[in-house]
């Protein structure tokens, strides 16, 4: 426990659990991934759905084809908000490039490679003394890190399983999502080792190279050193002489590698850029008021020596350096590559060490160029056109002197694309530019980090108000004896009350953290493709429904009766009616003789006083403002009364003391006391705008008429503190307490919570599609629940699993119901990491991770009819049940009863059912998600089943098929043992020869007939298909499958030998199809021996197939007319 010491004293320094808001630690434990490495985690961080009201916004580039597998390559957008703080990707800002992938991670504690996961000893139950020097001293980490990975459609998150990395403990990282069947492992030492996740194809995504961040952290008093500057914009020019290698560690790991089972390879290769990226400034401020100064009975100091131990506010200065940044350049595979080519200038937006000289700083994307393999021109060109979002400066205007890298973001303004010929297309993007961010590093922003126009040239930090929730007392120590030690004993003295529960205290101007509609600055607004037009976006502020605030809504205009007590009057009254439920406004206008005499004379008078609601007002409100003069004051003040009940009569009353006029205008109004539904931070969609439709979305709540967002935790900025100042003279001598609130420039909690990775969500949405004068609504019902109240003010909380689960869907078209769907989860916790936080003043407090399994029980599905007379009416109902497999988490039994049908049932057991299948070569690779043996019944009688059995390799080899009907004679065979030489009767299907890499060449079918395959081109394509000859018949006319199979492309002796297979196996269907490398099928012959041939356009787009013969016949002519083409 840390302890401080002046003359005789310690001081001990603890935090209550009464808190508003979270400051960061001064040296980083969530160390911020690069620009480039960020703009992929936003897409685990804020899933892309109609619960967040995020849309999915992308533009393709390129799918990559290796056999049967693809690698899809895209830019999107992320339209969440943009924040003050938020780097642009080398894309532009919003923008990220989905091309390779990424697993990044969050530091809580220690990093868990040397740490959570390498340390088998037992994390402690509870607070003890020893803990702070476990901690900060052996380097014991008790908290698990926070694992993000997102990759080829792939995204979630992951924990180090404790001590798995030095034990035998499997498995060795644990998912979030367990359905995913995901294998993780992690190969090397801590700084220089790769992770390898394994999918339940065997496919290996190999994350080779890894980015590097370094932090530097310095704690100054009030007065903040002159170097650094007083706020954001002066603290630009700032940089530490070094950064604290002891804080280096690995950000993100980088794909470099898929490995697909059939040998094929996918390799990334990457430039490496070197103290690439230093980010701004960040402030955070902890400002210190009082609430109570107790200096106890006795004890032995004075007052003077108590005030030196007096806390005081300071001012924390921190950022972030990456030091290695790898940037994906090139994707190689083994029909081409992709190469992202960098601009040859350097960003103005990013900023670097000084002594960065590297010609290796950081650039935007310029180019990304298709190439087949071997040929030096591409067969598709995208380049990309950028400018810069210019913000606001320290004087808060834009072009002021202030650095770029603090005002200037990357800015995305088109695409081109470019085939093997001079034409281009282009997309072209539009913004929302009515205002301009401000400095990076400003304070002006609400709560969640989005814009919300607060001035940022005033040198003020925006804190949140306090609102006290528990009564705070002064203290005092009396000595007690217990088990005959003697020990001091601290009490709040009741009587004496410093703040009230609910009070509100502010630090500063209040209201600065409030979000609302400018969080759409710098948005993208519309979206011009060369193919569909223009499509236009609008946004709105996320919004939700506050349990515990209330406003009024006003449904009528002020009703207005006025009173006038002069100054020759003692007191005056008049009566009202009040026949609405609503509310009162009492404005008061005092007029007296001489500035503070009110304040004075009236203390103990009654202002005024209403009868019903009953009210009464003693003396004039604390911190009015003069709006008169020194020798003639006057304060005026409005005090909101609920009038709940109908009332046929009130009277308000009015008194002065000896000399004093007042004013009373009572504002009667008609309203209904409601829910709040403030903004909070970021925006939602509200409108999709395309030339085919136009899509509309609605965020209510009809059944409550209130908005559906719901917060999930609330921003919290401000806590209470207690500091006990400590006598070296006697044992736990406590001679005085100090009691203050901390208000925080930041937020003292994660905004997020760390496990779900949003703040919020919508219960509700409606989507409503107009097309040709045609309007159906769909509407969507999320789980939606708001964290747990906390148990301490770092309480990291708990997952919540359920939310964003879809639970009720219903469709109308023109007002009439279609459908309705309704969905029910449950929640079956599969794991429980234990942690434990240590603050900076030696206090643990445990917590546990969970993971869930959401297993999907049942689904009720609805359909209506319209016909006349009978519109609404039911006219089919199907509902299904769901079982699950307790090993892979995939579902193992459907049932489903549905109207007018008997009820049917499909049960599966699979590979992981099975563990010494093929000697467990499946369960050695991850193959534990292949079906094996399915059943089907009907009305509970068994009618088919069916049998996938395999090769015993890693490539998941079809060998044998197997149907069994239930016929009159005939006996189903026994369950499937697991043994592959089990009898199960004769086979429907035999695959009887495969590929060097695993790819099926022949196969036989029950009733004899054979199907033979010739794949070309190194296996990417099938280039022949003979039916009716088996492969030794089609080998004995010269044909090598394999050797064909690994040429680059097969010669025109063996197009020569395939198409003579027509006529040399008349019995046989032969079909002959040729193929270019990244555009697609060029010919195929027919069976009859007719061609037809496929021809292109420069931009790889299909344009005519073509009968070939004695005349060429046009069979389909497509011509393309772009928008944008130029």
């Amino acid at each position: 426990m840390k302890t401080c010491m002046l003359f005789l004293l310690f001081v001990f320094l603890y935090w209550g659990n009464d808190i508003q808001g979270q400051t960061q630690e001064i040296v980083l434990k969530n160390y911020t991934p690069s620009p480039e490495a960020y703009s992929l985690m936003e897409y685990s961080e804020i899933p892309v759905s109609l619960y967040t009201g995020v849309p999915d916004i992308s533009i393709p580039i390129y799918t990559i084809r290796v056999g049967n597998y693809s690698l899809p390559i895209s830019l999107r957008y992320h339209a969440s908000g943009i924040k003050v703080g938020q780097e642009a990707s080398r894309i532009g800002l919003g923008w990220s490039i989905h091309a390779g992938g990424a697993i990044s991670r969050s530091v809580r504690g220690w990093d868990d490679l040397k740490g959570y996961w390498t340390q088998t000893d037992t994390i402690p139950n509870e607070d003890s003394e020893y803990i702070w020097y476990s901690v900060y001293h052996d380097r014991k980490d008790y908290e698990p890190d926070i694992f993000h990975y997102n990759f080829d459609g792939f995204s979630g998150k992951f924990y180090a399983n404790k001590g798995a990395g030095s034990s035998s403990i499997v498995p060795k990282f644990l998912l979030a999502d367990p359905e995913g069947n995901l294998r993780i492992e992690y190969q090397g030492d801590e700084m220089d080792g790769s992770f390898v996740v394994v999918t339940p194809e065997n496919v290996k995504y190999v994350f080779g190279i890894r980015e590097t961040k370094e932090s530097y952290g310095m704690v100054y008093g009030e007065a903040i050193d002159e170097h650094v500057g007083s706020y954001p914009g002066k603290a630009s020019a700032f940089e530490p002489d070094h950064f604290d290698s002891e804080t280096r560690t690995i950000s993100s790991w980088l794909l470099t590698r898929i490995e697909y089972p059939t040998g094929d390879v996918i390799t990334f290769e990457y430039d490496i850029y070197f103290d690439s990226y230093l980010s701004p400034i960040n402030h955070s401020l902890k400002e210190l008021r009082m609430i109570s100064e107790d200096l106890f009975s006795n004890p032995g100091i004075t007052w003077n020596e108590f005030r030196t131990m007096r806390p005081e506010s300071t001012t924390s200065v921190s950022m972030e350096l990456t030091d290695c940044e790898p940037v994906l350049r090139r994707i190689v595979w083994k029909d081409g590559s992709l190469d992202l080519v960098p601009s040859d200038d350097v960003r103005l937006d990013i900023r670097v060490p000084r002594g960065n000289t590297s010609a290796k700083r950081p650039k935007r994307l310029e180019k990304i160029l298709l190439y087949a393999k071997n040929k030096s021109v591409p067969n598709l060109s995208y380049t990309f056109h950028h400018s810069y979002f210019e913000g606001r400066g320290s004087s808060g205007k834009v072009g002021d002197n202030t650095a770029k890298y603090l005002t200037h973001r990357l800015k995305l303004d088109s695409v081109s694309i470019q085939g093997t010929g001079e034409t281009k297309q282009k997309y072209r993007m539009e913004y929302e530019m009515s205002d301009a961010l401000p400095m990076k590093n400003s304070f002006c922003c609400d709560k969640w980090g989005y814009y919300n126009g607060y001035d940022s040239s005033k040198e003020v930090f925006p804190f949140v108000p306090f609102v006290a929730r528990k009564d705070y007392y002064h203290y005092e120590r009396e000595w007690r004896t217990e088990n005959g030690k003697q020990y001091c004993y601290i009490y709040p003295i009741k009587s004496q009350v410093c703040i009230k529960e609910g009070e509100e205290h502010l630090a500063g101007p209040k209201d600065m953290r409030e979000s609302n509609s400018l969080s759409r600055t710098w948005m993208l607004t519309g979206l011009v493709s060369p193919l569909e037009g223009r499509t236009e976006f609008q946004y709105e502020p996320n919004q939700v429904w506050s349990q515990y605030e209330y406003e009024w809504q006003v449904e009528d205009s002020a009703q207005v009766v006025t009173l006038v007590k002069d100054y020759n009057e003692t007191e005056k009254t008049i009566s009202f009616d009040f026949p609405f439920d609503g509310y009162i406004d009492v404005v008061c206008t005092y007029d007296g003789k001489g500035e503070g005499y009110g304040y004075e004379v009236e203390k103990n008078t009654c202002l005024f006083e209403l009868d019903m609601p009953s009210f009464h007002q003693y003396g004039l409100p604390e911190g009015l403002q003069n709006t008169g003069s020194k020798i003639h004051e006057q304060y005026t003040f409005t005090t909101r009364l609920k009038c709940l009940e109908k009332m046929k009569s009130a009277t308000i009353t009015a008194r002065t003391a000896e000399w004093g006029r007042l004013t009373i205008q009572v504002k009667r109004y008609k309203a209904r006391w409601v829910n709040r539904e403030p903004f909070v931070g970021g925006v939602r969609v509200a409108e999709i705008k395309s030339p085919l439709s136009t899509r509309k979305f609605v965020y209510r709540d009809r059944a409550r008429g209130l908005c559906s967002g719901l917060l999930h935790r609330n921003a919290e900025y401000s806590t209470t503190g207690i500091l006990d100042v400590v006598s070296s003279i006697g044992t736990n001598n406590i001679v005085g307490r100090y009691q203050f609130i901390e208000y925080n420039s930041s937020a003292v909690r994660p905004l997020e919570n760390p496990y779900n990775s949003y703040f919020m969500g919508y219960t509700e949405v409606s989507v409503t599609k107009e097309d040709k004068g045609k309007s159906i609504c769909e509407t969507s019902n999320f789980y939606n629940l708001a964290e747990p109240a906390l148990v301490y003010w770092k309480d990291p909380s708990i997952p919540m699993p359920l939310n964003g689960k879809l639970s009720w869907q219903g469709v109308l078209a023109d007002g009439k119901s279609l459908s309705a769907k309704s969905y029910k989860y449950d929640k079956r916790m599969i794991f429980r990491l234990k942690g434990l936080q240590v603050d900076e003043n030696g206090h643990g407090y445990g917590y546990n991770v969970e993971g869930y399994h959401i297993p999907l029980l049942n689904c009720n599905e609805s359909y209506y009819s319209h016909i006349p007379g009978k519109e609404n009416s039911l006219s089919f109902n199907k509902y299904t049940t769901y079982e699950y497999n307790s090993s892979n988490f995939l579902v193992n039994k459907s049932t489903v009863t549905q109207t007018g049908h008997p009820k049917e049932e499909h049960t599966i057991r699979y590979s992981i059912d099975y563990p010494n299948y093929n000697d467990g070569i499946f369960q050695q690779n991850n193959l534990v998600t292949v079906p094996i043996e399915e059943s089907f019944y009907t009305d509970g009688v068994l009618v088919k089943r069916l049998h996938h059995l395999h090769y015993k390799d890693s490539y998941i080899k079809p060998w044998k098929e197997y149907v069994h009907y239930n016929k009159e004679g005939y006996s189903f065979p026994p369950e499937f043992t697991g043994n592959v030489d089990q009898n199960l009767g004769v086979p429907e299907l035999i695959y009887s020869s495969y590929s060097a890499n695993g790819q099926a060449v022949s196969m036989q079918t029950r009733q004899g007939r054979s199907v033979v395959l010739i794949w070309g081109y190194q296996g990417q394509h099938i280039i022949a298909q003979i039916d009716g000859s088996s492969l030794e018949e089609v080998k004995s006319q010269g044909i090598v499958p394999d050797l064909i199979a690994s040429r680059e492309e097969p010669t025109e002796e063996d197009w020569r030998l395939l198409n003579q297979l027509r006529s040399r196996l008349p019995n046989a269907q032969v079909v002959t199809t040729r193929y270019e490398p990244l555009v697609g099928i060029v010919s195929q012959t027919d069976a009859r021996g007719v061609t037809y041939r496929y021809t292109y356009d420069e931009f790889n787009r299909l344009c005519e197939v073509i009968e070939t013969g004695e005349q060429e016949h046009v069979l389909r002519k497509t011509e393309y007319k772009y928008a944008t083409e130029y």
